[in-house]
């Protein structure tokens, strides 16, 4: 069941608190994952490296690391292999894949063009997660909720920057909650929530943009 159409007799303030509310909803005991292959981007710190803790304690057969700098996800590697040993986990090759798990974001302040010419929040965001993809592949967009400790913010402003942390620390989930999210999407669901936004642990409507004509042509002008 993907997403349905949002329901517009309930503001954005309404899912926003709900959402602030909502109990994690952590994998049962007993789920394994031994035998696959997973490969997690932004994995050597914030929420991507929490979800590599749940990956290995799910028994998966072969972490991969995708990691922009090879020093900094060689060193979170090297502390994950000393809490999980004999856990095949590479920092760069890959040659199967089972699981994707896109973590890679960012948030900046100023209009930046990436190597290949697109805006920078643009190109992280979303071409390179989620037009990567065939038919025949599962693939949900997640949205963790607040969750405290991550670096997605060191882009902006310092004051802008301390006063999100405020409020993450204030309100936000642990890192360990929050990366639960991409387990449940990524693990737990099936191929009946293709295409859909999950947040909370649950399949919710997308942005209001989105089932509307002007959405409709945005979405095909992209």
């Amino acid at each position: 069941m993907t997403s349905k159409s949002f329901d517009l007799g309930r503001g954005d303030g309404y899912h926003f608190f709900r959402s602030l509310l909502s109990r994690p909803i952590l994998p049962p005991h007993g789920i394994s994952i031994s035998g696959q292959t997973a490969i997690l981007t932004g994995s050597n710190t914030g929420l991507g490296f929490a979800c590599a803790k749940w990956l290995l304690e799910l028994n998966v057969g072969r972490l991969i690391m995708a990691v922009r700098t090879p020093s900094k996800g060689e060193a979170a590697a090297a502390e994950l292999r000393k809490r999980h040993k004999g856990a095949q986990i590479d920092v760069w090759q890959l040659d199967r894949l089972d699981i994707a798990i896109l973590n890679a974001g960012v948030i900046e302040q100023s209009f930046q063009l990436g190597p290949q010419g697109h805006e920078k929040m643009f190109q992280v965001n979303y071409l390179s997660t989620v037009l990567v993809k065939k038919e025949y592949v599962i693939v949900n967009l997640v949205d963790p909720g607040l969750v405290r400790g991550t670096e997605i913010n060191r882009g902006v402003n310092p004051i802008i920057k301390m006063i999100f942390d405020t409020v993450m620390w204030g309100f936000g989930r642990t890192m360990r909650n929050g990366s639960s999210t991409y387990i449940d999407a990524a693990i737990l669901r099936g191929d009946e929530t293709h295409g859909s936004y999950l947040m909370d642990w649950k399949i919710q409507p997308y942005a209001t943009p989105i089932y509307d004509s002007e959405g409709e042509s945005l979405a095909t002008r992209i």
